[in-house]
């Protein structure tokens, strides 16, 4: 069925979102408040649990929908993908060149890899 691959497709990508949501605020976000940045890590913290929450929503409405089912993908592919790809260009482009500003030192990159590859090695196991 289609309706059941386009739900697979939608948790699985629910786990790749949660695993570089879980990068930021486990070892990246403490480390650049630690350096004095707050607002960025903040206002990030809450878009991530609005993302959580909606993509929860949407496998809800569209395991629920039947006949609604593709009114419920629609409102996925034209409103969460616009606001997550909202989301990513500022990261992208505004909040990632910041974390330079606070965070210079070549030995703090590497713990942050090496936490990010800590979380990697959770969801994987």
């Amino acid at each position: 069925r289609n309706e059941d691959e386009v739900i697979e497709k939608i948790k699985e990508y629910y786990k790749r979102v949660d695993n570089h949501i879980l990068k930021e605020e486990e070892a990246l976000f403490p480390r650049l408040e630690e350096k004095g940045m707050d607002e960025h890590p903040e206002n990030l913290r809450e878009e991530h649990q609005e993302f959580r929450a909606k993509l929860v929503n949407y496998v809800e409405l569209l395991q629920a929908s039947g006949d609604g089912f593709e009114e419920a993908k629609d409102g996925f592919i034209n409103n969460f993908i616009p606001a997550m790809a909202n989301h990513m260009f500022r990261e992208s482009f505004i909040f990632y060149p910041a974390t330079l500003e606070f965070i210079s030192d070549d030995q703090e990159w590497t713990k942050i890899k090496r936490s990010f590859r800590a979380i990697d090695d959770l969801g994987s196991g």
